[in-house]
């Protein structure tokens, strides 16, 4: 009959995986002997928490040991869980990035057509497109002012024109 050691866990960490390992060297009755690995679970290394079924599965093969289970949760954190929520945090910032400018540059397009319309020197005066309007100033104030800006002034005399030195080129981008 074999001769087991004593069971160590381990973990490896790769590119895509963080994997849990049970390992002991075994003695055979001819006097060699081998380590044995065997695998115990694993989870990606695009986690941003430890998958309960892992957390499990450490905790069972750390039972007795929780000086062992608390070096390897420290090196699951430190190597896998920080740079993946800094990671998925830079992607988001990246994103909110991206949409931000595509809705300013979406609206200011739009804005730019609106004067162009047939019919749009008596839906201006409307009320409910001067109630729209005011919001939208407001709307643009809050933003220029959380850019730093200054905030907007009054209307121009023209609703919806702006002097050809204040205007923006039709074809400028805001990213």
């Amino acid at each position: 009959m074999p001769e087991l050691a004593p069971t160590a866990v381990t973990l490896k960490i790769n590119r895509t995986s963080v994997m849990l390992y049970a390992c002991h060297y075994v003695r055979l009755p001819e006097g060699v002997g081998a380590t044995v690995q065997t695998y115990l679970g694993s989870f990606p290394v695009t986690a941003t928490e430890v998958p309960p079924k892992f957390a499990a599965l450490l905790r069972e093969a750390t039972l007795g040991r929780p000086g062992r289970h608390q070096a390897l949760m420290w090196r699951i954190t430190e190597a896998v869980l920080e740079p993946a929520r800094a990671r998925r945090e830079r992607e988001a910032a990246a994103r909110q990035r991206v949409a931000i400018g595509q809705a300013l540059n979406w609206a200011t397009q739009a804005l730019r057509e609106l004067p162009t319309m047939a019919n749009y020197a008596k839906v201006i005066l409307t009320p409910n497109a001067q109630a729209a309007l005011s919001g939208l100033l407001a709307a643009a104030e809050r933003l220029a002012a959380d850019a730093g800006g200054a905030p907007a002034g009054p209307a121009p005399e023209s609703p919806g024109r702006q002097a050809d030195d204040e205007a923006l080129p039709v074809d400028a981008q805001l990213w």
